[in-house]
């Protein structure tokens, strides 16, 4: 009887109590996608994104794109963009086998759009690394992460689709930019982590659009922004029914306990 109680408990909390991570590639740790002729990035170097062996971008010394991520490739016909993956983590005071993506464009979005049930009360957490490796006398440079409800126009993918709803933004720079106040301010050479949470209202417009985490170089920075360790993960509010069970179940644990070793009982239902 109190393991079958015991077990019904932990199923119930595990679902009402611990959030999903949802996402592929969060960490950028994924081999690149490569072409033939093409190799993974080396310590201490970054590689940009080149598709086409055939143009004069530097296709050799490239990959071909980042897995789980969506991106533009504006140059070259479509095939080259001024982004992809660096091993840089070494600047950071990081282990230098790191990897971490990169922009160097302007304005350029990188998203990743995941479908995922979620109901009214349900709490979404997004979060991710941002650095820089700016000189203390550069103009600086800026970034911009994204929580939307939607997707990347497929049509323009440096921009969210018409659909979308930007449920949380955070800007983010370092000490020498000054084209606008920034939220957050990070010293060059060093990571700080950024979250944004969004909690889903009853008749939420967003309910009924898939996820996206994104991240973008703001314009006029002088040298690209990395970004690591991204995730998103969803707290899921328990069903009535689920509720019902999860009292029901501890409170005849708690007699049970009681009743067979004559304790009061203490804990906690998430910890």
């Amino acid at each position: 009887m109190k393991s079958i109680l015991a077990l019904l408990l932990t199923l119930v909390i595990d679902t009402w109590c611990h959030a999903a991570p949802i996402l592929v590639n969060g960490d950028f740790e994924a081999p690149p996608i490569l072409g033939a002729g093409q190799t993974v990035v080396p310590v201490g170097s970054v590689k940009f994104i080149s598709t086409s062996p055939t143009l004069s971008r530097g296709y050799s010394t490239a990959i071909s794109g980042i897995t789980g991520w969506t991106y533009a490739t504006p140059f070259d016909g479509g095939t080259h963009s001024d982004h992809g993956l660096a091993r840089r983590n070494g600047s950071f005071g990081l282990p230098t086998s790191g990897q971490s993506a990169f922009i160097n464009n302007w304005d350029r979005l990188v998203s990743q759009t995941v479908t995922s049930p979620h109901s009214a009360g349900d709490r979404v957490t997004a979060t991710i690394d941002f650095g820089t490796l700016g000189s203390a006398t550069d103009a600086g440079r800026a970034g911009r992460f994204f929580l939307v409800a939607g997707e990347a126009d497929p049509v323009n993918l440096d921009r969210f689709s018409a659909r979308s709803i930007i449920l949380g933004q955070v800007s983010v720079a370092n000490p020498t930019w000054s084209l606008f106040t920034p939220n957050i301010t990070v010293g060059n050479g060093s990571y700080v982590p950024l979250t944004l949470t969004y909690t889903y209202r009853l008749g939420d417009a967003a309910l009924n659009l898939p996820l996206t985490i994104g991240f973008r170089t703001v314009t006029s920075s002088v040298g690209p922004t990395y970004w690591d360790n991204a995730a998103l993960n969803i707290q899921a509010v328990p069903e009535p029914g689920s509720l019902l069970v999860l009292g029901s179940a501890f409170g005849v644990a708690l007699l049970f306990r009681r009743t067979t070793r004559g304790g009061s009982g203490t804990g906690t239902v998430c910890g």
